[in-house]
Order: C-alpha cells, then sequence, then structure tokens
C-alpha cells in the first residue's frame, strides 16, 4: 500500500514541475505554449458521452489519430516537451495530428444525460471504449477532415480498445494505412 501511495504522489508530482520554463500540465496550455495551433472537438457516442479530442491542425495532411493508455489522457503524448512528444514530431512530418481522450478521463467526463457524480456514468469498460468511443472518434475525424483514411497511433489501452474495435468491425479494416501499437 505504501508504494502505490508513493507512486500517486511522485505522479501528482511531475505533473505540476516546471522544467526550463515549462509546465506540464494540461494539453491546452501545453500545445498553445510549444508554439503550435489548437482546436478542440467534442464528440459525442452513440451511447451518449462526450469526448474531447485535441487537435494539432495541419489541413490537408494525413490524419495521425492518437489514443493513450490506461487512467491517462492527450496530456501524456506531451510531456516529452517540445522537441521530443510525438504529437508535435507528426506535425512536423506533415501530418495533421488529433489525440482522443476516452470516457471517464478528465478531459472527457461529460454525457448528454447523466452526471458524471452519477455512479451509472461510471458503468463502462474498456469494451465500450472500443465499441462507441473509437467508432466515434473515427467517423468524426474523417468526416471533419474529409480524408477516408487515418494512421493509429494506439498505447497501451489505446491498443487493447482498437483490437476490441476491430474484433468487432473486420470489415472496415482498410481504414488505417498504418496501426502502431
Amino acid at each position: 500500500m505504501q508504494a502505490s501511495t508513493t507512486h500517486i504522489l511522485i505522479v501528482l508530482f511531475l505533473r505540476t514541475i516546471s522544467i526550463d520554463g515549462t509546465t506540464y500540465n494540461r494539453a491546452e496550455y501545453k500545445i498553445i505554449e510549444d508554439g503550435f495551433p489548437l482546436e478542440i472537438h467534442n464528440i459525442t457516442t452513440d451511447d451518449g458521452y462526450i469526448l474531447k479530442a485535441h487537435r494539432i491542425p495541419n489541413p490537408g495532411r494525413p490524419v495521425m489519430l492518437l489514443n493513450h493508455g490506461f487512467v491517462a489522457s492527450s496530456d501524456a503524448f506531451l510531456w516529452l516537451g517540445k522537441n521530443h512528444a510525438l504529437p508535435y514530431q507528426a506535425f512536423e512530418a506533415n501530418f495533421d495530428v488529433w489525440m482522443l481522450n476516452c470516457r471517464g478521463n478528465w478531459y472527457s467526463s461529460q454525457h448528454k444525460k447523466i452526471s458524471s457524480l452519477h455512479p451509472k456514468f461510471w458503468k463502462f469498460s474498456i469494451h465500450e471504449i472500443g465499441m462507441y468511443d473509437l467508432p466515434a472518434a473515427f467517423d468524426y475525424i474523417l468526416k471533419t477532415t474529409n480524408r477516408t483514411k487515418l494512421h493509429y497511433v494506439g498505447h497501451s489501452q489505446g491498443t487493447a480498445v482498437f483490437l476490441i474495435f476491430q474484433s468487432e468491425r473486420q470489415s472496415i479494416i482498410n481504414l488505417w494505412p498504418q496501426l502502431i501499437f
């Protein structure tokens, strides 16, 4: 128990530190602070969850969607800073970068009808993320960008939910020119 508490305190501390004047906190501030363009999109799933996606827009370029790991958010992709973070490297390599925030994290804690304070809001598993969050994100992003394919990068849970999604929807395997797990 002591080790778990220590780990939690370390993570909370790391989220507040500043290196070279850069604060490592919320994606909205970090992206702008690092000098990149930002768009914030709300994506509604078929079962009513409202997901937030952070976009570093590069219109007309191939689309890359990054999906975070368990108990994380798009913030995790930015922790390496301006010169090393994957979203920034992808943007510089001419990708239109999107970072999804799946249901239940601090960015995606809204529902059309249910308060996040109600236990029913939290009655989901990674199966629902794969079956509802990913299809909603794919549809929204492809429609918004007017593209037919996207590159998908899944970290940890981001990989698992994609495999759940793909196992149920094998007919659309050609949607991805590249998958990175």
